[in-house]
């Protein structure tokens, strides 16, 4: 049987038949049951490769990822997210503002407000410098947060989903 006519045969282009002869495993000669056989082990002549489990298991992960980078892309245009180096920052600024406040109260501020007391009123008036020191932290994070751009007005599908309104989601 010629080339041209075994193609008619199994349904496909004389010129797919020629790029499949120089796959491995192809039959050398045009025999029109080895070539059924190796079209249909070779998932030739479908559109993409043969289906299987791991091809389904990889589109699978493929279209997850895709959808995963749109629910930021989104999240992103509706100021729903924030960076990972602007909270690296934050943190930084914050944690060196309260390590100074700290030493500079704690060497400066203590002894003349501790001179005289018993341990009891020092630690009371330690807790108080340490909750100035977190005071001033939370209105440092507070400044922050009024600086992040507001989120889009919420829609009424919005409005249930709490931890659409509520997480604070960071990425890189």
């Amino acid at each position: 049987m010629h080339w041209t006519n075994l193609a008619k045969r199994l349904g496909f282009s004389r010129v797919s038949l020629t790029k499949w002869r120089n796959l491995p495993g192809a039959p050398q000669k045009a025999d029109l049951v080895a070539w059924q056989v190796f079209v249909e082990e070779n998932g030739l002549g479908m559109l993409g490769r043969k289906p299987s489990k791991e091809r389904e298991d990889e589109l699978t992960k493929r279209v997850r990822n895709q959808n995963r980078l749109l629910e930021i892309e989104i999240a992103q245009k509706e100021n729903k997210l924030v960076e990972r180096d602007g909270v690296n920052a934050l943190m930084f600024q914050i944690c060196h503002f309260a390590k100074i406040t700290m030493f500079q109260k704690l060497e400066n501020e203590l002894p003349a407000k501790a001179a005289g007391l018993l341990p009891e009123e020092i630690r009371m008036v330690a807790r108080g410098i340490g909750d100035e020191i977190c005071d001033l932290m939370r209105v440092g994070f507070g400044e922050w947060q009024r600086k992040q751009p507001l989120p889009d007005p919420p829609t009424a599908d919005s409005l249930s989903d709490k931890e659409t309104f509520n997480a604070v989601t960071t990425i890189k």
